[in-house]
């Protein structure tokens, strides 16, 4: 890979991990005011599920207009990956100060609600442990911090595996002639 092609890739990956922020932000937002509004659950699934589909378009547009309608398969990697990573981080500062800042426990107290009814006491004893000691434990696990890293790590994963499958769709090496 040339340098101009890595500044190239660098600064694509950069700008749609921006974009891929703000699409899981809208995400994150409509998740919450689905609560309020019924439809914005449609809109939190539909935003999560054009993930990928989002990152092959802005690839294939990097690909035809930045290098030039040529994309290797390590190229496509390290640029859907470092799109994923970008996208991760600006979702997780804004997860974090949401959590820290705004939310005053109301996701916990949701969950705790869920947990102390009859139902979510029986989940809790189909997996073996005392609804008392689950109900003190998790004020301490729930914490914004744990939240940010738990969901940074699923991106990450995710990421990675849908980047392979994008990857493997969209390379593009050029034509050898005989």
């Amino acid at each position: 890979m040339k340098l101009e092609d890595y500044k190239i890739l660098n600064t694509y990956a950069l700008y749609d991990g921006i974009y891929l922020g703000v699409i899981w932000t809208a995400a994150f937002v409509c998740f919450f005011g689905a609560a309020y509004l019924s439809i914005l659950a449609q809109f939190n699934t539909m935003l999560v599920l054009c993930t990928p589909f989002f990152v092959a378009y802005r690839l294939r547009l990097m690909r035809d207009n930045g290098l030039e309608g040529l994309l290797s398969f390590k190229q496509g990697m390290l640029y859907c990956f470092r799109v994923y990573i970008t996208g991760a981080l600006i979702f997780g500062i804004i997860q974090y100060l949401y959590f820290h800042f705004l939310d005053n426990g109301r996701m916990l107290n949701a969950l705790l609600t869920v947990l102390q009814s009859k139902d979510g006491a029986d989940l809790i004893k189909l997996y073996g442990y005392k609804s008392d000691e689950v109900i003190k434990l998790l004020p301490r696990i729930f914490t914004p911090g744990n939240i940010v890293i738990v969901s940074f790590v699923y991106e990450m994963i995710f990421g990675f595996f849908l980047s392979i499958i994008t990857c493997l769709i969209l390379k593009k090496s050029p034509y050898k002639q005989i």
